[in-house]
């Protein structure tokens, strides 16, 4: 299972990589911002962010992704509706199907997917404390603890972010929040930088041989996980994004 879920990590890291290039491409060539963020947010940012996250959130729990299958089935949903979002505002031609309706269909079921995997795995080690943290550094282990109760919360704000990113484009579904911006920021402050805050704790103290305190991780996680929450209804709704992808 371990090399299953290896080889589909390394595939959505690729992906990422190649939407990154595009980005850059796109932005020199002049594309318009809803394309470029599609790119860089939904194509490079979030398609490592799955990938790495299959490979690395488990073992943080001290448990096996229970769905092993679920990085495959997720792929081709979290790609198409990148490619959507990127092709959407290019072009000039409407089709039958709305791309930004169905790239937010298919980013929301690639999600679904990934969250439905992630909370199956983690529920049980969460409420046992479990931490994966090595006798070694058993020092480690209440900080390790702490930081791995703001997971659910990253993917909280992957589900509110991703429900928006549809809201915005089918008027039949009410916005949880209804500013342009939401969709984007949800997803990029409150899902990626916080998942990236989170486990920052445990692996870049490791790598650089530190040992934070508990009470830095009290300090800065609290703030991480609600800031995002709180900045989309304050926002202007003149502002110059959009709400899929920004």
């Amino acid at each position: 299972m371990a090399a299953e879920i290896s080889r589909w990590s390394r595939r959505y890291v690729l992906i990422g990589v190649i939407a990154l290039c595009c980005w850059q491409v796109a932005t020199v060539a002049g594309l318009p911002r809803r394309t470029t963020v599609a790119l860089g947010v939904f194509g490079f940012v979030f398609h490592v962010i799955f990938g790495k996250s299959y490979a690395l959130v488990p073992a943080y729990f001290d448990a096996d992704l229970v769905f092993e299958h679920a990085p495959m089935v997720q792929f081709p949903f979290i790609v198409m509706g990148t490619a959507c979002f990127a092709l959407d505002p290019l072009l000039v031609r409407r089709f039958r199907v709305d791309l930004g309706v169905l790239g937010g269909v298919l980013w929301a079921v690639g999600v679904a997917v990934f969250v439905g995997s992630i909370v199956l795995t983690i529920a049980g080690p969460l409420r046992r404390g479990t931490t994966g943290t090595g006798d070694h550094n058993a020092d480690r282990r209440p900080l390790d603890r702490f930081a791995n109760r703001f997971v659910p919360i990253v993917l909280l704000y992957l589900l509110a972010g991703s429900y928006e990113n549809v809201a915005g484009q089918a008027s039949e579904l009410p916005p949880l929040i209804g500013v342009q911006a939401a969709a984007t920021h949800l997803l990029a402050a409150g899902a990626a930088t916080l998942l990236v805050v989170t486990l920052g704790f445990r692996l870049l103290p490791r790598f650089l041989g530190a040992h934070p305190t508990r009470s830095s991780a009290a300090l800065v996680l609290p703030v991480a996980a609600t800031a995002p929450g709180s900045s989309p209804a304050g926002s202007s709704t003149n502002d110059c994004s959009h709400s899929v992808p920004l």
